[in-house]
């Protein structure tokens, strides 16, 4: 049996996760129910659970505290949250499940199994704490990316360029590495911040790496590590004020 734990103010969000669970994931045996983080954090000490639903808005304090206050975590979390866009976001990067309010079935079905699927996996700890940054600072200093022992959690700031290939992009780096990611330029564009810039559909730059813009022909943006970037020509004008404001 998968032991949980849920941390959640709300009575009707308690019932209908307790309705939810019981019908549609059996294995799941309910441990204890808390209302306010520091009966969760006891619940979990002494119960261990192996996956955590935690509401992030609770009175007195927020369910990032219950994150802090572990050093190590053992468990996988799924967020219930009314929370904004660029937070969903920023869940979704760091490999995070979440359940938005009012609980729809569908999203509750996939983000369990694919939390169920995750128990046992590593680096839970920094993937929370990077998160939770991102979201307090509103911005994206950090994102995690999958790889083939886990996640890796790397900072944006060492981002060159995306490169888009289909339905993945490849990720280039100031080191010189290379990483191939599961997600669309449009997914990554709308978590990073102000620093990139789309000057074409296949392309999404880092402003702070721009090494050289040839504006003669069709236009080409000389990153570093001479990797290129093409520009549309409806982003040549903003590409032109953008650099101007460096």
């Amino acid at each position: 049996m998968i032991k949980a734990l849920i941390v959640e103010d709300e009575s009707k969000a308690q019932r209908i996760l307790q309705m939810l669970i019981k019908e549609h994931f059996p294995v799941i045996n309910i441990v204890a129910i808390c209302d306010n983080v520091k009966d969760g954090i006891e619940a979990a000490e002494k119960f261990v659970p192996d996956l955590v639903f935690l509401d992030i808005e609770m009175p007195i304090q927020s369910g990032f505290k219950f994150i802090e206050h572990f050093n190590e975590i053992d468990f996988e979390i799924i967020f219930t949250t009314a929370y904004s866009n660029y937070a969903i976001k920023a869940f979704e990067f760091c490999a995070i499940g979440y359940i938005l309010k009012p609980i729809q079935i569908t999203l509750f079905k996939k983000t369990v199994e694919n939390a169920i699927r995750l128990i046992g996996g590593k680096n839970k700890k920094e993937r929370f704490s990077v998160a939770q940054q991102n979201i307090q600072n509103n911005r994206t200093d950090k994102i995690v990316l999958a790889n083939i022992n886990g996640y890796e959690c790397v900072e944006t700031k060492n981002i060159i360029l995306l490169r888009a290939d289909g339905p993945y992009a490849h990720i280039f780096f100031v080191d010189g590495t290379k990483k191939t990611i599961s997600k669309t330029l449009k997914d990554f564009e709308e978590i990073l911040d102000d620093n990139f810039f789309r000057p074409h559909r296949s392309f999404l730059i880092n402003l702070q790496h721009v090494k050289k813009y040839i504006k003669s022909g069709k236009g080409l943006i000389v990153m570093e590590n001479d990797l290129e970037a093409e520009i549309a020509r409806d982003k040549k004008e903003i590409f032109d004020l953008l650099l101007q404001k460096k």
